[in-house]
């Protein structure tokens, strides 16, 4: 069983993570790369708006820098198979993944002043209902 994903500390006040899911068949396997980056260097991403659900994280997202894996809910594994790309990476910004979770400090930082600069400065904000009903 592989380990699961480590954070580093943001390295700057202006700092967030970018998450590069890669391609993929849907419903294969969902593997992506976590990185930082500032809202300077002016990256092209995607922000996802979505709801997180039942707090259940029942699915995995594997870091395949670190060979880690990240526990996601079932609402989030369903927006990033819908949302990955069959033939190219594509840069998303998703905050269950992008903010250390377990960092009570980062949260504060990043949701408070950051949140609202991160959906501005991105391309496109995608927003996930849910899967409809059969």
């Amino acid at each position: 069983m592989a380990d699961l994903y480590t954070y580093t500390k943001l390295s700057s006040e202006d700092s967030f993570r970018v998450l590069e899911i890669l391609p993929g068949e849907r419903d294969s396997m969902l593997c992506c790369k976590i990185f930082e980056t500032r809202r300077k260097d002016q990256i092209k991403y995607e922000a996802i708006s979505y709801t997180w659900g039942a707090p259940i994280f029942s699915h995995r997202l594997t870091e395949v820098t670190s060979g880690t894996i990240i526990h996601i809910t079932e609402n989030l594994y369903d927006a990033l198979q819908v949302f990955r790309l069959e033939d190219d990476s594509r840069l998303l910004w998703a905050d269950a993944v992008c903010i250390d979770q377990s960092s009570g400090a980062e949260k504060v930082h990043q949701v408070r002043p950051q949140m609202g600069e991160i959906y501005r400065e991105a391309a496109i904000a995608l927003v996930w209902l849910g899967k409809e009903d059969a």
